[in-house]
């Protein structure tokens, strides 16, 4: 434990009780500013007065009657010695005084004649300062009936001294210790990264730290003595801040940082801010008073709203997952009817060109669609190990038309930027975030695209709370537009935001690049002001040792195959139409179908066939049993039948990092011949790949 104490609480002023207990005669110990500390036993009963009521009285005021009786010249000498001994910091000696007092009735002499004179020695400290004065008033009548002029002849004054020496010296070392502690104490204060006031129950600031003149803007002389309503309270809140401190002085209580104190606080400029304040008390200058530690939340605050914001778009997002499974479905009705009748009719000009647009229409609102699961994050991504530098070097081959008038640079770094993630949704980023930057320089300018290996210490990662300290890839993107402001910044991760003419929207672009960023793990942010340009700054996770010993397995390729077959088939679809459509197209191509439309009817339905189910395809997210729990169950039944799960949205009971050897998935909304591709590639290769929409 610290010899010193607890942090922020000071020693008491010297015991000057306990050394009266063993002094006799009337002695008293006065301030600089000759208020009464303290007095001993025999002055208390001479005064009829206990110690607590005598502290902080007048010298006059506590002077026993036989001195007071010598009349206003004796109060008068006594005063200017103490002056001298202020300002010569030296003992100093009054002359000697007559009074009169009167006697008991039963004394044989009503009046009894003495002689007094008081005896004023300074305690200093270590730097010279007067501390304390003690005041020593000593009878003299026996030495002046003896004879005896000077003190020094007289052994009982030789023995006064002596203990008035020794109490001094007693004085004198507490007082230095208050000295050291309270100096430990100014460097504490100093030395606090919040800002830290000293306030008396009153309100008046007493002190303040350098955090707190940075903080506020005040100056050390303008804080000093004034009310802490008027200097740091804003105006509407003043009236109640001084009834809660009111009401706290009368119980001043250890109120700890974090307990709920919120209040707003306003800077010498006008700016009001969040804080949260601590509340220590303390006995200070003879008094009690309160340490005030204020700290700043503003940045907490702000952090709160990127929180707050965040939950806002994961709930649109669960929206944006269940509108898009429905919609998927349908999507595959339009796609499948327009195959089945292209395959059906001859070639008919108008005919043809109305189907083609459907097909058209229909391909559009399922990439549609897969924004809006990428902006959910519950698009099923296909994570590997992949090289940035690589990514950059192909879009850089690529030509985008960015429009006249615009540069586009990439910078590489000499060795490989390794991330983990889904390739075709990074360049899909990518090509987004350019596209915007395009779109923010319509009269040219100049985009830098960077990739980079990031190492974030334990001491760094606050540049992004988001982000774990480790190792990252970080992607940056950078233009010289005209900029954002900050009430822009604010929206443009949500979907359907902009600030172009309808006309001219271009959808989720950047909340579909936001769920992208999340789903892999990842975090993206943006810097930017107005006329400055724009940085958007992408963090991907970096691959694990596991992931990285598996970047040079080879791809599967997988051959075009004859859609045909001659294999038995159970499809598990809830929605009627796309159960009977894809069982009509694969019939067409000579497979035999077993179609159910609930995971206790399939299981139903595989119990009773007696013959080999060569494939099961199944949807994921259906009421009751879903997709993969009536897979598992019917694997148990029929060890190592393959399963092809195909759905538009998973509700997270799907992860396509979860797939064994025998298993596949297939994104809706697919076309027909894209179906019969995977279904061939599963039960002639036995080969397991994902495959998305667009039959990547």
């Amino acid at each position: 434990m610290d010899k010193h104490g607890p942090l922020f609480t000071r020693p008491a002023q010297p015991d000057f009780r306990a050394m009266f207990e063993f002094m006799p005669g009337f002695n008293l110990v006065l301030s600089p500013e000759s208020k009464i500390m303290a007095a001993s036993n025999a002055c208390l009963q001479a005064a009829n007065l206990t110690q607590d009521q005598i502290v902080e009285l007048s010298l006059s005021d506590a002077l026993p009657s036989w001195a007071t009786r010598s009349g206003s010249e004796a109060v008068r000498e006594l005063e200017a010695s103490l002056r001298r001994v202020l300002n010569n910091r030296t003992q100093d000696t009054t002359a000697t005084f007559q009074s009169v007092l009167p006697q008991p009735e039963s004394s044989e002499d009503p009046f009894r004649e003495i002689y007094w004179k008081a005896v004023n020695s300074p305690v200093l400290s270590s730097d010279g300062e007067v501390l304390y004065v003690i005041v020593s008033l000593q009878d003299v009548t026996a030495e002046i009936r003896l004879g005896l002029q000077r003190p020094k002849q007289c052994q009982s004054c030789n023995e006064l001294r002596s203990q008035i020496e020794v109490l001094r010296m007693e004085i004198s070392m507490q007082a230095d210790h208050l000295r050291h502690s309270e100096e430990r104490f100014t460097e504490l204060l100093e030395g606090a990264p919040d800002a830290a006031m000293e306030i008396d129950l009153e309100g008046r600031i007493m002190r303040a730290n350098s955090a707190t003149i940075k903080m506020f803007g005040w100056t050390q002389e303008e804080l000093l003595g004034q009310q802490v309503e008027s200097l740091i309270i804003p105006g509407p809140r003043r009236e109640a801040h001084r009834g809660h401190r009111e009401k706290y002085a009368q119980n001043p209580r250890l109120r700890r940082m974090g307990t709920g104190l919120e209040l707003s606080a306003q800077k010498k400029d006008g700016s009001i801010f969040p804080v949260e304040i601590s509340l220590i008390p303390v006995w200070s200058r003879g008094k009690s008073n309160v340490i005030a530690m204020i700290h700043d939340i503003t940045q907490r605050k702000k952090v709160e709203q990127k929180l707050l914001q965040a939950q806002k778009l994961e709930a649109l997002g669960r929206l944006a997952g269940g509108t898009a499974h429905e919609f998927n479905n349908l999507l595959a009705v339009i796609l499948g009817s327009a195959e089945l009748i292209l395959s059906s009719l001859d070639s008919g000009e108008s005919i043809t060109g109305y189907i083609e647009q459907i097909r058209t229409a229909s391909t559009r609102a399922g990439g549609l669609s897969r924004q809006l699961l990428t902006f959910g994050r519950a698009q099923i991504l296909s994570g590997r190990v992949i090289d940035l530098n690589h990514i950059l070097s192909e879009l850089a081959n690529s030509h985008l038309g960015l429009g006249d008038g615009i540069e586009c640079r990439t910078l590489m770094a000499d060795a490989p930027v390794w991330a983990f993630a889904d390739p075709l949704l990074v360049e899909q980023v990518i090509t987004t975030l350019l596209v915007n930057a395009a779109n923010a320089m319509p009269d040219g300018g100049e985009i830098t695209v960077t990739a980079e290996q990031a190492d974030l210490s334990q001491g760094s990662a606050h540049i992004n709370p988001g982000l774990e300290p480790g190792k990252y890839a970080l992607l940056s993107v950078r233009d010289t537009g005209r900029g954002m402001s900050p009430e822009i910044q604010s929206h443009i991760f949500e979907p359907f935001f902009t600030t172009k003419p309808l006309s001219q929207a271009i959808g989720m672009s950047l909340a579909a690049v936001y769920g992208i960023v999340t789903q892999s793990g990842g975090t993206i942010t943006v810097q930017s002001q107005t006329g400055s340009g724009t940085t958007f700054m992408i963090y991907l996770p970096h691959p694990t040792e596991e992931q990285m010993s598996q970047k040079h397995e080879p791809a599967v390729k997988v051959e075009e195959k004859s859609l045909r077959g001659t294999e038995t088939i159970m499809l598990l679809e809830d929605q009627p139409d796309l159960l009977m459509l894809t069982a009509e197209f694969l019939r067409r191509n000579g497979y035999d179908v077993l179609p159910v439309s609930r995971g206790d009817e399939a299981l139903r339905t595989a119990a009773e066939f007696q013959d080999r189910i060569h494939l099961f395809i199944t949807d994921i997210v259906m009421p009751g049993m879903n997709g993969r729990i009536c897979a598992e169950k019917l694997k148990a039944t029929r060890a190592g039948v393959p399963v092809l799960y195909v759905s538009g949205y998973t509700d997270g009971a799907f992860d396509s990092a979860d797939l064994t050897s025998n298993e596949g998935f297939l994104a809706k909304p697919f076309t027909l011949e894209e179906l019969g591709f995977k279904i061939r590639e599963m039960l002639c290769q036995g080969s397991v790949t994902e495959t998305t929409a667009d039959g990547r």
